[in-house]
C-alpha cells in the first residue's frame, strides 16, 4: 500500500484539530434561536372588529363627558354686581349692533353667525343660561336671529378635539348649544301656515323664502346624544302639542344619553297618558345608563298602579318592577345620612328648569 493510501485511510476528526474531550448533549430552546431563523408557524390571522364602531364610541364618550359635567354644581352669578352689569351692558351693545347690521345693512347670515359665536363664549352653560338666554331674547323678541341660530347649530362641533375634551366647553360648541336653547323661546314668532302645517319662515341672503319647522328640527336634535340635553329643554319650553309629539317620536329613536334626556323631557309635561309608554320603552337602549332613566321614572310615575294591579299588562308590570329594582339598588349604595330620593342620579331637569 502506498504512502498516499495510508494518509487517506486515516480517520478525520469531526472537531478538526481540537483535542479530545468528554462528550456532552446541547439542548436548544426555541427562545434561544434567532427569530429570523425560527421555523415559521402557520396560524390563521383573525381580524377582530369592535362591537361598536370607533366613531360611535367616541360620540357616546363625548356625550358622557358633557352630561356628567353638566350635573356638577356651579357657583351662582349675581347680575346685580357692578362688574356683571358692565359686562352685560357691553354685550348688549355688541349684540344690538350685530342685529341692526343683519336687519338694516344687508349683512349676511353667515357673517352674523361668525360675529355672534365668540360673544357666546361667555362661560359654562349651566352657570350662565339663566342670565344669558333671557338677556338675548329681550334683544331679539322678533326672531330676527333665528336663521343665525340655525346656521350656528348646523356648523356642528369641532372635529379635531382630544378624546377627553368636552365639546360644550369649546367656543364653537358652546355657541351651538346656546343657539339650541334660544330656539326654545320662539313658539309663535315668524310662523306661517295653520295647524299641523305651522312653521317658521325666514329669508336667505338673496331674498328667497325658506322655512323651518322648529319643533320638528328640535325633535331631530333630541336624538343626538351630544345636544339632546339642550334640544329636549327647548321642546319642553315650547309646551305645545307639537313639541309633545316631537318628544314622543324621539323616544322611539333615541339611544344612550339622548334616551335619558327624552324620557326626562316627556315626564316634564306631567301627562299621565304618557306613563304607559314610558314604562314600556323607557328602559330600552340605555345600556349602562339604567339608573339615570329609572330615577326620574321612579320619582314621577306611581309604579304601584302597575305592581299592585292584578289586571295590569304583564309587560308593563315587569318593567315597573325593573324600574323599582333599579331605583332600590341605587339607594342601597348611598351614604347612611342621605335619603333614597337624595341619592338618585341628578336629573338634567334640575340643571335646565323651565
Amino acid at each position: 500500500m502506498s504512502e498516499s493510501d495510508n494518509e487517506q485511510a486515516q480517520p478525520v476528526s469531526p472537531w478538526g484539530n481540537e483535542t479530545e474531550s468528554e462528550g456532552f448533549l446541547y439542548l436548544e430552546k426555541d427562545s434561544d434561536r434567532n427569530p429570523a431563523e425560527a421555523a415559521p408557524s402557520v396560524s390563521e390571522q383573525i381580524d377582530v372588529e369592535p362591537a361598536t364602531s370607533l366613531p360611535t364610541r367616541a360620540r357616546e364618550r363625548a356625550g358622557t363627558i358633557e352630561h356628567i359635567a353638566a350635573r356638577k354644581a356651579f357657583p351662582a352669578l349675581d347680575k346685580n354686581t357692578p362688574e356683571m352689569k358692565q359686562r352685560l351692558s357691553t354685550l348688549r351693545t355688541e349684540v344690538t349692533h350685530i342685529l341692526t347690521s343683519l336687519r338694516w345693512e344687508n349683512q349676511s347670515i353667515e357673517e352674523t353667525a361668525h360675529q355672534l359665536t365668540p360673544l357666546l363664549n361667555i362661560g359654562p352653560i349651566p352657570q350662565w343660561k339663566d342670565i344669558l338666554l333671557p338677556f338675548l331674547y329681550e334683544i331679539d323678541r322678533g326672531g330676527i336671529l333665528i336663521p343665525t341660530w340655525l346656521t350656528i347649530i348646523e356648523q356642528g362641533d369641532p372635529t379635531d378635539l382630544a378624546p377627553d375634551t368636552n365639546p360644550g366647553e369649546t367656543e364653537q360648541g358652546r355657541a351651538r348649544r346656546y343657539a339650541i336653547l334660544m330656539l326654545g323661546n320662539y313658539r309663535t314668532m315668524g310662523i306661517i301656515g295653520n295647524g299641523a302645517q305651522t312653521h317658521f319662515a325666514s329669508r336667505k341672503d338673496d331674498g328667497s323664502l325658506i322655512s323651518t319647522d322648529l319643533t320638528q328640527y328640535l325633535g331631530s336634535l333630541a336624538t343626538d346624544p351630544d345636544v339632546s340635553m339642550y334640544a329636549t329643554h327647548s321642546l319642553v319650553k315650547h309646551a305645545t302639542v307639537a313639541s309633545m309629539q316631537a318628544l314622543i317620536s324621539a323616544l322611539k329613536e333615541a339611544h344612550g344619553w339622548a334616551k335619558v334626556d327624552v324620557v326626562e323631557g316627556c315626564l316634564e309635561f306631567q301627562q299621565e297618558r304618557f306613563y304607559d309608554l314610558l314604562v314600556a320603552s323607557g328602559m330600552e337602549n340605555v345600556s349602562g345608563l339604567e339608573n339615570y332613566v329609572a330615577a326620574p321614572l321612579y320619582r314621577a310615575i306611581p309604579l304601584e298602579r302597575y305592581l299592585e294591579n292584578k289586571q295590569a299588562d304583564p309587560y308593563l308590570k315587569a318593567n315597573a318592577a325593573l324600574i323599582f329594582q333599579q331605583a332600590l339598588a341605587d339607594s342601597n349604595h348611598a351614604p347612611l345620612n342621605q335619603t333614597a330620593t337624595e341619592t338618585l342620579p341628578r336629573s338634567s331637569r334640575a340643571i335646565f328648569p323651565r
